[in-house]
């Protein structure tokens, strides 16, 4: 963000800006701009220069993909912007954020200098006007961001995003789609309309509550290559979670001992048969004479778990967005009015394997954009609980048969199912 120019005395009124591109080559983006002017120009390798109407432009394209000092200084400035934002301090996380995953994406910078001889003061404005309108249509051409005045960015609206207080004009920015996804131009067979349907919807969705996702990630399973539990692997499921949730519950909430919670949830857990649905991590942590707080903290957040099960099974309407976490007492009480295991099963009825697909797909993409801004040292998403929304991805994944461990699925694969129906097996992948 060093190169700006901007002489109003002299001669000549002059300005500069820099745009920050996708393309990796400057040559490539000399191109573009030399195919979308209607005016004659001069082109030499990633240098475009033409009139419009008395102004004078120049536009000088470097790239990462480039040789030489082109490339060095094509990624000193995309290095310098990034380290600008993170360094800045502004209300608007989502707005940061997303304006870093756009400059990530960026493999070039242009510098854009523009001059004319100055007449009148209002001659002057309405060249200058002039200018910036014909940058920002070349702008949105190219789908990046340019600076605005050297010390703030802005989109092809010329409208800041943000400036160098930390201040935005534009307080919903997203980095604009993928233009195709790598699978939606490979073979039908290998990736399915459903997957692909899924997928742009989640991204869609998220989009509209200003979270981004790339169409990038991959798509998860179809219907049929899926495998979801069955009413009865659920329903036990959720057995077992009521039982570890109260169980920490109990330890963390009621300060009770290891003995005394785990006669508490005795209870529970004979009523529900849940001792056939553990898994080896749950009974290890019910086991354990002197569970560490951290352990306790994990396994408490397993009513989110619990409520994924029970949406699952038609005992909640829908799934709440993710910015709170779950009502415990509302989940615990759902399954307590039945007697027993037998008739918790006949009194449900599982979702059908669209609706358990379609919010697996959902969470999963939910997941990465909180996964990935914590490890960037992005601002997270706004109104998410990130723990919230990694459980329940969990349950979904599990409930709907996505994959247990990278490449399986449980539907398909042969063998017997591991102790607690795989449920520690669950990937939770970005």
């Amino acid at each position: 963000m060093r190169f700006f120019i901007k002489k109003r005395n002299a001669p000549r009124y002059e300005a500069g800006e820099l745009f920050f591109c996708r393309e990796a080559q400057g040559r490539q983006i000399a191109d573009r701009i030399s195919e979308m002017i209607k005016s004659p120009s001069e082109k030499e390798g990633g240098a475009v220069r033409f009139q419009c109407q008395g102004v004078e432009f120049s536009f000088a394209a470097f790239g990462i993909e480039d040789e030489g000092e082109a490339r060095i200084y094509a990624r000193q400035e995309l290095s310098g912007v990034q380290g600008y934002l993170r360094n800045l301090e502004t209300v608007y996380g989502n707005v940061k954020r997303h304006l870093l995953y756009t400059i990530g994406q960026c493999g070039s910078v242009v510098r854009v200098h523009y001059s004319f001889s100055r007449k009148s003061e209002r001659a002057d404005r309405e060249k200058i006007l002039l200018a910036e309108n014909r940058m920002n249509e070349i702008l949105k051409e190219l789908r990046g961001v340019r600076t605005k005045g050297g010390s703030a960015l802005a989109g092809p609206d010329g409208r800041m995003i943000p400036d160098e207080n930390g201040n935005s004009k534009v307080k919903n920015y997203l980095p604009l789609l993928e233009e195709r996804s790598q699978e939606e131009g490979t073979e039908e067979k290998a990736f399915l309309k459903e997957a692909l349907a899924r997928r742009k919807k989640s991204v869609m969705q998220l989009r509209r509550r200003q979270i981004y996702t790339p169409l990038s990630l991959p798509v998860i399973e179809t219907e049929r290559e899926a495998g979801r539990r069955t009413k009865h692997q659920i329903c036990g499921r959720a057995a077992a979670l009521l039982t570890v949730s109260l169980y920490s519950e109990c330890l963390l909430g009621e300060g009770m001992t290891p003995p005394e919670a785990g006669a508490f949830v005795r209870d529970i857990a004979g009523r529900f048969r849940a001792e056939e649905f553990f898994s080896p991590s749950e009974k290890a942590y019910l086991r354990d004479s002197c569970p560490d707080p951290r352990t306790q903290i994990q396994f408490s957040w397993q009513y989110e778990n619990l409520y994924v099960m029970e949406w699952a099974l038609g005992l909640f309407e829908r799934l709440d967005w993710p910015e709170n976490i779950c009502s415990v007492e509302e989940c615990a009480a759902k399954i307590r009015e039945f007697c027993s295991l037998e008739e918790f099963e006949r009194s449900v009825s599982l979702r059908p394997e669209r609706e358990l697909l379609d919010a697996a797909d959902l969470y999963y993409r939910l997941h990465w954009a909180c996964r990935d801004a914590a490890a960037n040292g992005y601002p997270l998403p706004e109104k998410v609980l990130s723990e919230a929304a990694a459980e329940r991805r969990r349950g979904l994944f599990w409930a709907a048969g996505c994959r247990t461990a990278p490449g399986e699925t449980p539907g398909k694969k042969s063998g017997e199912m591991p102790e607690g129906d795989g449920w520690d097996q669950t990937d939770l992948t970005t």
